[in-house]
């Protein structure tokens, strides 16, 4: 039965995570040795989530699939719905692993209609992707990484109100709250996670849909926002021509 679970190419997948640089980081934290193992494999399963979230975005932007935005966000919800109200099993491993990959893929996709709004209506929309993309991704992971390094949780809030009140000058106010609320989101989920893994829950899939809500909700939330401001200076450049 072991050799059949390391033929099978989802467990490698996961398997594989072992060697990700995250087991070096989180050797620094006060968490057991089991615990983060479990954390590898949530990481693992969420990094491939999100890529097949940019895969479906692609292949509906490039209109490789023509599928509409509100059907595809159904898509996605019926895939999530069936990952997190399956039983975390053995035998339905490799269906609720194909459901996760197939959530981040719908998701990805109705997306589309928003990146290519940024494509279209901005000189610069690309670079207002990889910009929200960018400052998700590092929001993301410190804020992650301080629900996991710090020994009492309580820093954490310390940590959140110093990070904010840094940059909301840079940020603005609207930024500023959306951030702070999404960030929220990702330490308590973070924490979430922790917490059932110590008393005993391996279910690595369903604590990954949990986070790759709370990293897709921060992008688009970012974006629209960096588009809106993109389009007042835009209006502010028209003002002084005229």
């Amino acid at each position: 039965m072991q050799n059949d679970d390391n033929n099978n190419p989802f467990n490698r997948l996961w398997n594989a995570g072992s060697n990700f640089s995250l087991r070096t980081l989180l050797k620094s934290s006060p968490l057991s040795s089991r615990v983060q193992s479990h954390l590898v494999r949530v990481y693992s399963a969420l990094a491939a989530t999100f890529g097949a979230s940019a895969i479906g975005a692609y292949l509906q932007l490039n209109q490789f699939i023509s599928i509409g935005s509100g059907f595809s966000g159904l898509l996605s919800l019926v895939c999530m719905l069936g990952v997190l109200f399956s039983r975390p099993t053995r035998e339905n491993q490799n269906y609720r692993l194909a459901g996760l990959l197939g959530m981040g893929a719908f998701q990805g996709m109705s997306l589309a209609p928003l990146l290519s709004l940024s494509l279209t209506n901005f000189a610069n929309g690309a670079s207002l992707i990889m910009q929200a993309l960018g400052v998700s991704a590092l929001t993301f992971t410190g804020f992650s990484a301080s629900a996991l390094l710090n020994t009492r949780r309580s820093y954490l809030y310390m940590g959140v109100n110093g990070l904010f009140f840094q940059s909301q000058a840079f940020f603005g106010a609207e930024l500023f709250i959306g951030l702070l609320m999404f960030c929220g989101f990702i330490l308590y989920d973070t924490q979430l996670i922790v917490e059932r893994a110590e008393r005993g829950s391996d279910d690595f899939i369903g604590h990954s849909v949990d986070l790759f809500v709370d990293g897709i909700s921060l992008f688009v939330r970012l974006l629209i926002i960096l588009m809106r401001r993109e389009d007042e200076r835009e209006d502010r450049r028209r003002k002084r021509r005229d």
